[in-house]
């Protein structure tokens, strides 16, 4: 999908991103929360970009086998370039706006210490939820492999669904109990809900590169139909729950619109 701003760019850069993500679902841009993460931060920063889902490139260039990952000729040689941490950091380099800029280096540290929390924590107590419980066959494999060929789902869902297990395993989520793995989850929403508390974004009001980590892990919360506890944490909160509607009308409104046609 081609998106370019009808605003004057804040860049220099005319040239377009080529965007790697998994696909679109529910009027969000991705199912994946990095891809979220990455996709919003190029909207915010008003950088022009060509979203190419999986089904195109089934991450044959992918230098990490990882998704999201981007390609343009002045960017890491122009090869592509993979983990969305240095993806927006290259960008920067080339004249993007840094949306930590006005923040002190005390907020900085807080931004940076929640950006972790959630990518390194929180992140694989959903993926849990999802890949790990009941939800999988209920709504984690038709969603995530509605674009592979039917005769293939069960092969390629079981492929992934055993991977995605061995690293839950490894990372060290996979070894805690249910209970226990809610208790982590509960302590972080918790957490997120207080640092954002009345604000409109997370560390005022003005947007931050945690903003677009955030969103993306929020939005993998609660975008789909999964019906996990840990889930329902996120969605049960409106104070975040009020925040994702935001964020995703802000910068995702012709992706909302789409979806509400589709309903008619």
């Amino acid at each position: 999908q081609h998106f370019q701003l009808p605003i004057t760019p804040r860049t220099t850069m005319t040239e377009q991103l080529k965007l790697h993500i998994f696909q679109r679902h529910a009027g969000f841009p991705d199912i994946s929360p990095f891809g979220v993460k990455l996709e919003s931060y190029l909207r915010a920063a008003k950088i022009p970009y060509d979203s190419v889902s999986y089904g195109e490139h089934q991450m044959k260039n992918s230098p990490k086998k990882k998704c999201p990952y981007v390609q343009r000729s002045d960017i890491n040689g122009g090869a592509p370039l993979g983990d969305t941490k240095f993806i927006m950091s290259e960008l920067v380099k080339k004249g993007a706006p840094d949306f930590d800029a006005w923040l002190s280096e005390s907020e900085r540290a807080v931004s940076a210490a929640f950006r972790i929390m959630l990518e390194d924590n929180f992140y694989w107590c959903i993926t849990w939820a999802k890949w790990a419980t009941p939800e999988y066959k209920k709504h984690t494999a038709p969603i995530f492999f509605e674009s592979a060929p039917w005769i293939l789902r069960p092969i390629i869902g079981r492929s992934v669904r055993n991977e995605m297990l061995k690293a839950l395993h490894r990372q060290g989520i996979g070894r805690h109990t249910e209970e226990e793995i809610l208790c982590i989850a509960r302590d972080q929403v918790t957490a997120l809900s207080t640092l954002l508390e009345s604000k409109k974004y997370m560390m005022g009001d003005r947007l931050c590169m945690l903003d677009f980590t955030a969103f993306g892990m929020l939005s993998y919360a609660t975008a789909l139909p999964w019906e996990h506890p840990i889930l329902e944490l996120v969605r049960k909160d409106k104070r975040l729950m009020d925040y994702v509607a935001r964020i995703q009308r802000e910068l995702f409104l012709d992706l909302v619109e789409a979806e509400a046609q589709k309903a008619l």
